[in-house]
Formats: C-alpha cells, structure tokens, sequence
C-alpha cells in the first residue's frame, strides 16, 4: 500500500500498522522506522511502550496519526486507540488485510 498524504492544517503525519507482530510507525517527515514488539505476545506490553513513546514527542498539536489495521491487531486496536485520544493526537484508521504489504 502507498499513501498520499494531504492535508492543509500542516501538521505531520505519523503512519502506524498495528498486526500480531507489534505496532511499526514511519515517520513520514524523516522516514524513519520505528517497531513496538513483545515477543511473549503480551498487547498491553506492545501498547504501553508505543504509548510512552508517543506521550514524550512533544508534537501532539503537530502531528496526525493515520493506523492501519490489520485482524490480528483486534485484539489492542482499541485500547491504543483510547490512549492516542487521551493524548490529544488526531487519528484515523483503515483496515487492511493481513497480508496486504505496507511501505514499510
């Protein structure tokens, strides 16, 4: 999937896909790639080190988050999402098939 990002309010946006292995984010304005894993499977683990993360950027008002969804991420997807509002980031999701291959 590639995504064209276009919004007038110049904030930034934060590409985040969520699936069994963990939550990945790009930062599309530098590129980087960061991943959010556990490898005991444990969501609330996974939820809470990318939840730190984004509570110490100091972009909230700056930045967008855009997640897509895959199944296997139904499991957290609303708990995260109940975090990210909390923060005051505005978001959006998209589901996406679990095979579906992102830019990442």
């Amino acid at each position: 999937i590639y995504f064209s990002f276009e919004r007038q309010e110049g904030k930034e946006p934060l590409l985040v896909e969520c699936s069994r292995n963990g939550i990945k984010v790009k930062i599309i304005r530098t590129g980087e790639i960061m991943e959010f894993a556990d490898t005991s499977n444990s969501y609330v683990s996974i939820v809470n080190s990318f939840s730190d993360w984004i509570r110490n950027r100091s972009s909230a008002g700056g930045e967008y988050i855009v997640f897509t969804v895959k199944p296997s991420a139904s499991g957290y997807i609303n708990t995260l999402k109940g975090k990210i509002t909390e923060l005051k980031y505005q978001s959006g999701m998209e589901p996406v098939e679990e095979e579906m291959e992102t830019v990442f």
